[in-house]
């Protein structure tokens, strides 16, 4: 295309685009002429019939002309807005709007309060108050109702989200009345924590006493640091179902573990030879960081296919670094097991009944096992089922004749007891530790002495002569047991 017969079109559409606009402007000139030409009598009078008024009305309502109109208007009087005002936002805004009488017009000036409502009223579970329009929509001037739908008549015992309509204006609105858990969790702190170097606590244990409507979770609000000694103020974080959450501040003390761990029921074995033993069972082990702690067993030393008195180390490391090491004693005997359990049986049926108390049952051995077994001063010490068999069969033994029997009838019978014998370096003796049942442990010896230790003379011990120091014993042994005084 040539220069030319470019330039020629442009001119044209130039031309074209002034000509609208003038012919925009000469509109607007004639109508701004019409409104302001003096309006004639009849136009005058049926303008006077019609009442505008402000309104209100909630966001993203469609409004027309005649919603601004009070009461009615004469089919002569049109309306129309000047410029379409926008209910999108909320807010208040000038709306002029165009009265019209044949070709007269008149321009009239209105307020549009365009306002939001709230879609969702929530209540604490267990609430009473009441709930109305208002709370749904309390910009005043709405004429508003609930449609088949009563806040006030829904359980609030539990949590619950229920739908519902409004009418607001002649419109209906969706609504929601959500009966929630609007309260955190309560809670009470542990004080006298304590965590080991490096360890860590739940948040769970921290705190005690918790009341909330949900199940409750527990975190740090902040990772607590238990790398070194001393007290840290820990920042534990209750978070309910419903997500009301609240947070207390706990005092823990961090300290150094220096405790080994504690070993239990390293009680001796006796076995008969090429019998097997279970060194595991029965032990446990414990340890004041409440971990769960392993051991290990070093058993090398006993030979089950010889008679003999052997040591098994038990070794057990807690994540400290601390160590314990214990030995229990296993005894190989050629002697049944079984056979002398089953003498111990029958003789037990000749001494006591089912009727009798523990303590009626313990005197009762003490004083069978006191008369009926002869004191010689001499027996077998290398296990108890040995020296109870040599003393039934001859009738005879020495005190550890009389504890090996006791004790074992002690067993058989269920009687809590453990072994008590004299202080290294002295001539040996052996005797009892059993529990009464009044919850406490007694000295109970059978071996025939001027005096009987006996549960009426616990602690008796000479104090001179022949019986000094009989009963010393090495009391460290026992810090476990409730002694009766």
């Amino acid at each position: 295309m040539s220069d030319r017969k470019t330039a020629k079109i442009i001119w044209i559409i130039s031309a074209v685009f002034a000509a609208v606009l003038a012919a925009g402007v000469i509109l607007s000139v004639v109508i701004a002429h019409a409104e302001k030409k003096e309006l004639t009598e009849k136009a005058r009078e049926a303008f006077s019939q019609v009442t505008v008024t402000d309104i209100r009305v909630i966001a993203g309502s469609r409004v027309s002309p005649e919603d601004f109109v009070a009461n009615g208007k004469p089919n002569t009087v049109g309306v129309s807005f000047v410029t379409e005002p926008s209910t999108k936002e909320a807010g208040e805004f000038t709306v002029p709007l165009r009265l019209t009488y044949g070709n007269e017009a008149e321009t009239r000036t209105v307020r549009l309060t365009v306002c939001t409502y709230n879609r969702t009223v929530k209540v604490s579970v267990g609430s009473t108050e009441a709930v109305t329009v208002s709370d749904y929509i309390p910009t005043p001037g709405f004429a508003a109702k609930f449609v088949g739908f009563d806040p006030d008549s829904i359980d609030r015992s539990t949590h619950g989200i229920y739908d519902g309509k409004l009418l607001i204006n002649n419109h209906l609105y969706e609504i929601t009345f959500e009966v929630a858990d609007t309260e955190p969790p309560r809670a009470v702190p542990v004080e006298g924590t304590v965590v080991f170097i490096g360890k860590s606590v739940k948040p769970a244990d921290l705190v005690t006493d918790v009341s909330d409507v949900s199940t409750v979770d527990f975190s740090f609000a902040e990772e607590p640091d238990f790398s070194a000694e001393g007290d840290v103020t820990v920042k534990v974080r209750l978070t309910d179902t419903y997500g009301n959450s609240s947070v207390y501040e706990v005092t823990v003390t961090v300290a150094a573990d220096t405790e080994p761990p504690v070993f239990s029921g390293l009680h001796d074995i006796t076995i008969t030879v090429g019998d097997t033993i279970s060194y595991k069972s029965g032990v446990t082990v414990s340890d004041n960081s409440g971990e769960d702690i392993e051991f290990t067993v070093d058993a090398s030393a006993v030979n089950r296919n010889k008679a003999g008195t052997y040591k098994v180390k038990y070794t057990a490391a807690d994540s400290s670094g601390n160590t314990a090491e214990e030995y229990r004693t296993v005894i190989v005997i050629k002697l049944s097991i079984e056979k002398v359990e089953g003498m111990i049986a029958d003789l037990a049926k000749k001494i006591v009944n089912d009727g009798m108390t523990n303590d009626e049952k313990i005197k009762k051995i003490w004083n069978y096992t006191r008369l009926k077994i002869k004191y010689t001063g001499r027996s077998t010490k290398s296990d108890v089922y040995t020296a109870a068999y040599e003393g039934m069969t001859t009738g005879g033994g020495d005190c550890y004749t009389y504890y090996a029997i006791n004790t074992l009838l002690f067993r058989h019978l269920g009687i809590e007891n453990t072994e008590v014998r004299r202080v290294e370096g002295k001539s040996r003796h052996w005797w009892s530790l059993v529990l009464f049942d009044d919850g406490k442990w007694y000295f109970v010896d059978s071996c025939p002495l001027p005096r009987q230790l006996t549960k009426l003379e616990n602690k008796y011990s000479g104090t001179g002569g022949t019986f000094s120091g009989y009963y010393e014993y090495d009391e460290s042994l026992y810090t476990g047991y409730d002694i009766a005084e």
